[in-house]
């Protein structure tokens, strides 16, 4: 376990030394038209490298990969009869020590009127998501070394049951959580910086839990939506921000519009080790 998480930081920290010149890149593309008439379920695996998720102008999905020639194994599997695409990008050899294997990048232009599922797994890289305007009815993401950056720029066009969002380690910035119309979000970092605002007008009655273990968390709440918040901490190892406005009802802190507003959100912090601000804006 410890070569793995070893091997996974080290290819990490190389990405940003690497000389493109070393490899010269494999281009592959695919495309799939997806059905409308049930809900699309993607799944991805992805060793080491850059991938970005894309609003198409259709119902096709689309899959463009970069990658160094002799260094990953990929493989594209789409189901029509299930209406699911399954695609998995290998890293050859984890303790090779070259950092220009970290030369992959990956885009999918994701279909813009399915009803769409999405499960994908990160090893170390960095995962961009733009899916303003989309309708995602799941989304669970793990990535264990690196950046996330997620964008939920105009509302998503379906309730969303869940949003499960796991960072081992690095850094993770969520914005317009409060246009991706969740049900219930799971938001957790390991070690690292998270960055989190609820912009948006669509959660209704949701439900968010935010856990950092170790370094500074930061979540902006939109002023239009009545908070009822819970704050969990280590000891003296964790030092809170929480506006003044808050009012502490009991083992809750609400915002001074909760019992007015017209949409509320139950939110849950854990802080471990670092700071946490609050602000409302």
């Amino acid at each position: 376990m410890k070569k793995s998480v070893i091997a996974v930081l080290f290819l990490f920290l190389g990405a940003g030394l690497a000389d493109s010149s070393l490899a010269q890149p494999d281009r592959i593309v695919k495309k799939f038209l997806v059905s409308d008439d049930r809900a699309f379920k993607l799944e991805f695996e992805i060793d080491a490298g850059k991938v970005s998720f894309l609003k198409g102008t259709s119902n096709n999905i689309e899959i463009r990969m970069h990658i160094p020639e002799k260094e990953f194994d990929h493989r594209i599997e789409f189901n029509e009869r299930r209406n699911s695409l399954f695609f998995k990008l290998d890293k050859i050899d984890w303790m090779n020590k070259d950092a220009s294997d970290l030369q992959a990048n990956i885009e999918v232009v994701l279909p813009n009127t399915v009803e769409m599922k999405i499960y994908g797994e990160v090893k170390a890289g960095r995962a961009e998501f733009l899916l303003g305007a989309l309708a995602i009815s799941e989304f669970e993401l793990t990535v264990w070394a690196g950046e996330v950056s997620l964008d939920f720029d105009r509302p998503n066009r379906v309730k969303m049951k869940n949003f499960v969002l796991n960072t081992k380690i690095g850094q993770t910035r969520l914005r317009h959580m409060g246009n991706a119309n969740f049900e219930f979000a799971d938001i957790n970092s390991g070690i690292g910086e998270l960055d989190i605002d609820f912009d948006g007008g669509e959660l209704d009655n949701a439900s968010a839990t935010i856990d950092l273990d170790i370094g500074e968390t930061s979540v902006f709440l939109s002023d239009e939506i009545g908070v009822k918040l819970s704050v969990n901490k280590f000891l003296f190892l964790s030092n809170v921000h929480v506006p003044d406005s808050f009012i502490k009802t009991g083992r809750f802190l609400l915002s001074e519009n909760y019992d007015t507003a017209e949409r509320t959100m139950q939110l849950k912090i854990t802080s471990g080790i670092g700071e946490l601000r609050v602000r409302v804006r």
